[in-house]
């Protein structure tokens, strides 16, 4: 079931199931897999790749080009994701930013609105991402983490399994340079 208004490049690869929304925008070397709901105005573009079951909400944006100042648009870099995962609205999922690499989001895992992945972040399984959370570059969280609303995780920080950030919190490199020199 595609929309009447929804634009859809013709390289893209939905499996016969997918469910496309309004005004979608599907672009690039784009494969989503069977039972997934791409709602109105969400955009997935470069070389993506979604598994079974997803939903992807409204206005969220993957696969688009990374903020960083370095990366070449030639490169050829994506998004995987996994099978099982709610994205909610207005989620961005950036692709990786070196050539061959990829931002990666593993299966079963709760992204609620505005949730950010800079490129080349790893989110591993059963994890939850509050509102507006924000996730720099090289981020790696493993399974069953939760971070509260509002948070933000400074680029190559890693997060251990089982962990939890509270809500409108910071972590990363920068938190522990600041209490190290506070000492």
């Amino acid at each position: 079931m595609i929309h009447s208004t929804a634009v859809i490049n013709p390289k893209a690869e939905l499996d016969s199931d997918v469910i496309v929304g309004p005004y979608a925008l599907i672009e690039g070397d784009v494969r989503i897999g069977s039972g997934t709901e791409i709602q109105g105005h969400a955009v997935i573009s470069g070389q993506t790749h979604i598994g079974k079951n997803n939903r992807v909400g409204y206005g969220a944006i993957i696969g688009s080009f990374p903020q960083d100042l370095s990366f070449d648009p030639r490169v050829s870099s994506g998004v995987e994701i996994g099978d099982n995962n709610v994205i909610r609205e207005y989620c961005t999922i950036h692709r990786g930013t070196k050539d061959g690499s990829n931002t990666i989001v593993g299966s079963n895992n709760l992204l609620m609105v505005g949730a950010h992945l800079g490129h080349n972040t790893r989110i591993a399984d059963h994890v939850i991402l509050a509102n507006n959370v924000l996730l720099a570059g090289y981020v790696e969280i493993q399974d069953r983490v939760f971070i509260g609303g509002g948070s933000v995780v400074h680029q190559f920080t890693r997060m251990g399994a089982v962990s939890l950030l509270q809500g409108i919190s910071g972590a990363g490199i920068e938190s522990e340079c600041l209490r190290l020199n506070s000492k």
